[in-house]
């Protein structure tokens, strides 16, 4: 690779103060789980100099009355005092980390649930942030967010940089996800405060990364993602050090989330760490290079509650072997190769970029961005080619160069918006099948939700191929269309009749981008199970992605009733008939499960989600009982 030197860096998702096991959210049990991870990282070279993107213990309400911190004195929402408890503990555990170790301290927010997203669920929260006030206050109200998170954040470590740099809870920056964020000019307001540029990618949510891959340089632009359009003049940030007095940050690279993620919690990244050659292979291949140095980045959230919830001593993600093994066997590797390795904080790797003496002269928008909303080549490649005559003797686009995964997922969002858009045009809200989810993702730039994602990986990683994927409740078929672009059969059923007609509209415009081929999307009108009763579903899977919906007691039997016909099934426990947020109330949906016959494969998988995949023992045991008649069978007509 020509390379003299290996930097490597990490990005914590740091969010210490949690509740786990009945101790308070507060108090000397996270103290000491603190002095713990302190401890433990000092033991482990690559793991003494972290980038701890640390989000302080911050309450906030709805509510009118005094006592609370408002951005408006007509504000419903405020923030909290902080107790003397929180002071005294926060303090103890920050010093600890300023004192006994080299970890940088930088910020992370979370503000989905103090500003307009559509995570709410609570009905005066929905109503207050759907209200015109009480949405217009979302910008005053992060920025006061952020003085009050540093003030918190200086006042326990006695650090107060001028210059700081930022993660997005859930990776959500600048509108790229609504039901996350919704505030468009959210760099802008970062900017302002004094935050110099954002390491929150490659994300877990693959929609909100940027399609530039190199780290990079850009100004506000106020649109959802405003910082992936050619309006934010992106610049390329190696030896860029005059545009970054002005201008935002961005890491980027070709690294996928799945490639930097040390995050063990999930099934997928632990399969995928505990191939080390093939993991190291691909962070190498996949990390960024410039100027004889490359940049190796990895990411994790070390103080996730699921780490403490199942261990009597936890395993932190750097401490955990099949992560000391890939990282070991790069850095080994590297010191036989003659190339020098340094251990960075994420502002050592700006410093290094921003005053690199070689600038490669890149044209960032004209090379990344000149197919907005599309398929760059692919489609460049596309209008080389000429049309094929389908069956019905219309004449079809011929994709000419294989897609990728990232690609499907852009065209499919972008081909959905636009439909979506034009029926909330002709047909209204809820003629158009739109409703209030919909239309509100159309106005915050209609992202394919993370959930989705997820649990497309699953089925490209984890599933058997099987005849056909049955998705209940499909909407508007999202992600159906996701799974029929990928190589599956999908059948989406669907009991919504406007929704029916939008997925119907969503699949024949994307046979109009492109030859489907023999991509296969049935669409089915009616309601689960009742609309697939005369259909053999014992080599199919069922998937439920969101089926929050009230049904009742005799709707729920049918339902699971249902889902038992089915060798698989993959399922979200947070997203099933109700919310289940708590891992408790996700267990007991679980126990549930394994009641009917189905045993997990999985653990659930995921931080905004939490997928299972289950396998019907009734189901396997039937098939293997007909195998075993069939065989004695054929033995005892051979003996006749």
């Amino acid at each position: 690779m020509d390379v003299t030197s290996l930097v490597y860096f990490h990005t914590d998702h740091f969010e210490p103060w949690r509740p786990v096991g009945g101790a308070p959210v507060v108090g000397p049990e996270v103290v000491e789980s603190i002095y713990d991870f302190c401890r433990v990282t000092e033991r482990i070279d690559f793991a003494r100099r972290l980038t701890l993107f640390y989000k302080p213990h911050l309450n906030y309400a709805l509510r009118r009355g005094a006592g609370l911190e408002r951005a408006d004195p007509d504000d419903l929402v405020g923030f909290l005092p902080r107790a003397d408890h929180e002071e005294r503990y926060g303090r103890e555990a920050m010093q600890e980390i300023v004192a006994s170790t080299a970890h940088d301290i930088q910020l992370h927010i979370h503000h989905e649930y103090y500003t307009a997203t559509t995570a709410h669920t609570d009905p005066e929260a929905v109503a207050w942030f759907s209200s015109p006030l009480g949405r217009s206050l979302d910008e005053r109200r992060l920025e006061l967010a952020i003085r009050l998170n540093r003030e918190i954040s200086a006042r326990e470590t006695g650090r107060n940089p001028a210059r700081w740099f930022f993660v997005h809870g859930h990776w959500a920056l600048n509108g790229s996800d609504p039901s996350s964020c919704t505030i468009t000019n959210e760099i802008e307001i970062l900017l302002r405060n004094g935050c110099r540029g954002d390491f929150t990618f490659p994300a877990g949510r693959a929609h909100t990364n940027p399609r530039i891959l190199v780290p990079y340089l850009c100004s506000p632009f106020r649109r959802p993602k405003g910082y992936d359009c050619p309006e934010a003049e992106p610049e390329v940030a190696c030896g860029n050090a005059s545009a970054a007095a002005d201008k935002f940050f961005i890491w980027s690279s070709p690294a996928s989330s799945r490639q930097c993620s040390i995050d063990y919690l999930s099934q997928g990244t632990r399969q995928h760490l505990e191939n080390t050659e093939k993991a190291a292979r691909e962070l190498i291949d996949n990390a960024y290079v410039v100027d004889g140095r490359i940049f190796v980045k990895t990411h994790s959230h070390s103080m996730h509650p699921h780490y403490f919830e199942h261990a009597r001593v936890p395993v932190f993600p750097h401490q955990y072997p099949a992560t000391q093994a890939l990282l070991s066997v790069i850095f080994d590797a590297a010191t036989r190769a003659g190339v020098d390795v340094t251990f960075a904080t994420a502002p050592e790797v700006y410093d290094l970029l921003a005053e690199a003496p070689v600038n490669p002269q890149v044209d960032l928008a004209a090379t990344y961005l000149q197919q907005r909303g599309l398929f760059g080549a692919a489609v460049r490649a596309l209008k080389r080619q000429p049309s094929r005559v389908s069956s019905a003797g219309a004449s079809s686009p011929a994709l000419a160069v294989p897609l990728e995964p990232a690609r499907i997922a852009e065209l499919v969002r972008q081909t959905a918006a636009d439909v979506m858009q034009q029926r909330l045009e002709s047909l209204g809200v809820r003629g158009s099948g739109a409703y209030e989810h919909y239309s509100g993702m159309l106005c915050e730039g209609f992202a394919v939700p993370g959930y989705e994602l997820t649990a497309l990986d699953i089925v490209r990683q984890q599933v058997p191929r099987l005849d056909a994927y049955h998705e209940i409740g499909a909407g508007i078929g999202l992600f159906s269309c996701l799974l029929a672009l990928n190589g599956y059969p999908a059948v989406a059923i669907e009991h919504n009749v406007p929704r029916h007609e939008a997925a119907r509209a969503i699949w024949k415009a994307l046979g109009g981008k492109v030859y489907l081929g023999k991509s296969s999307c049935q669409l089915i009108l009616g309601r689960f199970p009742a609309a697939v009763s005369g259909i053999d579903t014992a080599r199919a899977i069922a998937i439920v992605t969101n089926l929050v919906s009230t049904q009742s007691p005799s709707q729920l039997n049918g339902i699971l009733t249902g889902l038992r016909r089915y060798q698989y099934v993959l399922i979200d426990l947070q997203r099933f008939c109700i919310m289940r947020r708590t891992g408790k109330a996700q267990a007991e949906l679980l126990n549930e499960l394994r009641a009917l016959d189905f045993e997990p494969l999985s653990s659930p998988t995921g931080i905004e989600c939490a997928f299972v995949l289950l396998r019907n023992r009734s189901i396997v045991e039937t098939r293997l009982r007909s195998a075993l008649w069939s065989r004695l069978a054929s033995s005892y007509q051979r003996r006749r």
